[in-house]
């Protein structure tokens, strides 16, 4: 129908089956990357108000930015700091990350380092330089010490059976129990931990004596008791120094070595 000229329509006009364009519609459509949801058509696209919020980007246009809430923002509050941001990091030092069965992150706090080493027969390296060959581990948690029991013996600096490695920047109690053979009445040894690295001396020594009252000449249990902090990894042993009739270490021996 074509109208030329002025025309007024006095109460209601209908038109139908008016013929549409299709090069003037511009239907959208809406899909998923992955394919497996497809939408034809839409009209309204509309935009979960807890997570998004729209904006004009000029007023009076018909620009709109849709943006994100936030919630990917972690405030924390320790009740003198407050930090907003997008993650949290965990010192390596006290803490360890593990997934869960959805694969997602469970933070775990790690336990202060313990060892505990031992014997598994009479250690008989028993002259005066020489260190106990510790080649048993009891107990040994944490990774900030670390033992060798394989290394063919040796009483030059480096590796060897029976001495222990302490991570740096920590402090440690290092408590060692001999329980000493001799051979007569005259026995005497002395022993300390070493710092193997440097050859130093970082504490006090303890000593033994030969029990007389014992037919076997077995010696009572002694301790020797240090406290280390190492700046850097440091090679430890436990050393003999005095040295009289002395035949081996008994199985009963121990270092216990902890991170305090």
């Amino acid at each position: 129908m074509k109208a030329k000229g002025h025309f007024q329509i006095s109460g209601n006009l209908k038109a139908a089956n008016f013929p549409q364009d299709v090069a003037d519609f511009y239907g959208i459509t809406v899909k998923q990357t992955t394919g497996t949801s497809s939408f034809n058509g839409i009209k309204i696209i509309s935009f979960e108000n807890q997570n998004f919020y729209l904006n004009q980007n000029t007023p009076n246009t018909d620009e709109v930015s849709v943006n994100f809430k936030g919630q990917h923002s972690i405030l924390v509050n320790d009740g003198v700091h407050t930090f907003l941001d997008d993650e949290i990091n965990f010192n390596p030092e006290t803490f360890y990350i593990t997934p869960n069965s959805r694969g997602g992150p469970v933070v775990n706090v790690k336990g202060k380092s313990y060892a505990i080493l031992g014997l598994s027969t009479a250690d008989t390296h028993n002259s005066a330089g020489d260190h106990v060959a510790w080649d048993q581990i009891r107990v040994m948690t944490g990774d900030s010490i670390t033992a060798d029991l394989s290394t063919t013996y040796t009483t030059s600096p480096g590796p060897s059976v029976g001495r222990f490695t302490l991570q740096p920047d920590k402090t440690y109690e290092v408590i060692c129990a001999l329980n000493l053979n001799f051979s007569g009445t005259t026995g005497d040894v002395s022993f300390t931990l070493r710092d193997d690295n440097g050859n130093v001396q970082p504490g006090l020594s303890a000593r033994a004596f030969a029990v007389t009252a014992v037919s076997n000449n077995v010696g009572s249990n002694q301790v020797s008791i240090n406290i280390v902090s190492p700046s850097v990894a440091t090679r430890y042993e436990i050393r003999f120094g005095t040295v009289t009739a002395f035949t081996s270490t008994g199985v009963n021996s121990f270092v216990r070595i902890m991170e305090i």
